[in-house]
């Protein structure tokens, strides 16, 4: 009697593919492929598409869903300090944060430097956290 092969897994999912299916576990799967992957760029960019369009729906809501919305600005003033000292680390200069978001290097430092008004935001709240 001959040994039956393994199936091999889905290339999106890792689970075994039936016999009739060759890379992809389903139909979901297969579509999950052909959607291609995004850049980081195209992430940011389709995220501060959401986060305006969370703005405008919160605009006409309630105050819960305003909390909610703040929170995520929270969450997203976190992520820019991560951002901005992994980037300081990796040897650029507040000018060249300055530059890349349209102000000066004195104004970069002076929002996400360690004494900025960003900086001392975040740490509050994680203070109070």
């Amino acid at each position: 009697m001959a040994a039956t092969r393994p199936r091999p897994p889905c290339t999106i999912c890792g689970e075994p593919c039936p016999p009739f299916r060759r890379s992809y576990c389903s139909d979901a799967c297969a579509r999950k492929s052909r959607r291609g992957k995004k850049t980081d760029s195209q992430y940011l960019e389709g995220l501060a598409r959401q986060m305006a369009r969370a703005g405008a729906r919160v605009e006409n809501a309630d105050l819960e869903d305003f909390a909610r919305l703040v929170r995520a600005q929270e969450a997203l003033d976190s992520a820019i300090l991560r951002a901005v000292r992994g980037l300081r680390g990796n040897g650029f200069t507040w000018a060249d944060l300055g530059e890349a978001t349209g102000t000066t290097g004195q104004a970069a430092g002076q929002k996400w430097g360690e004494l900025g008004f960003l900086a001392r935001q975040v740490a509050k709240r994680e203070a109070s956290a």
